[in-house]
């Protein structure tokens, strides 16, 4: 069985805007792995950057979501999950949406984080590593 991974927003924006096409690569390979997992605070931040940041159509961003939510599984953010991230920000000094993030993926039993933003190497709750891929592959 495989790990199960969590990816943040701001990985998923690099592959379906394709503006950087050597983290590009990286993604490929990174992506095709079974057991991925986003939340809806994921589906809601890369709609609002996809429309915003790269004027993309809503028709364009529903397809992709509905794409995106048969290729990921997708976890809802419930009460119980903003009140975890409220712990898990008070610990590691996160911002409010990569606890938000983090607790999601823990509450999902991620073993795994790929993020850019968030702090590469920490182990969260002694379960969940956050790591950059675009460090991995320049190692």
């Amino acid at each position: 069985m495989s790990d199960k991974i969590f990816v943040d927003t701001n990985i998923l924006i690099y592959f379906y805007t394709k503006t950087e096409k050597e983290k590009l690569n990286v993604l490929e390979k990174l992506l095709e792995k079974p057991d991925l997992i986003i939340s809806t605070q994921v589906l809601n931040e890369l709609s609002n950057v996809l429309l915003k940041k790269f004027n993309k159509p809503t028709d364009d961003i529903a397809m992709l979501l509905k794409e995106l939510s048969k290729w990921c599984f997708v976890y809802t953010i419930e009460m119980a999950t903003i009140v975890h991230a409220l712990s898990i920000i008070q610990r590691y000094k996160v911002s409010f949406f990569d606890g938000l993030m983090i607790a999601a993926a823990l509450e999902c039993g991620c073993s795994l984080m790929y993020s850019e933003d968030t702090h590469h190497g920490c182990l969260i709750e002694g379960s969940l590593r956050i790591i950059n891929p675009f460090k991995l592959a320049l190692s």
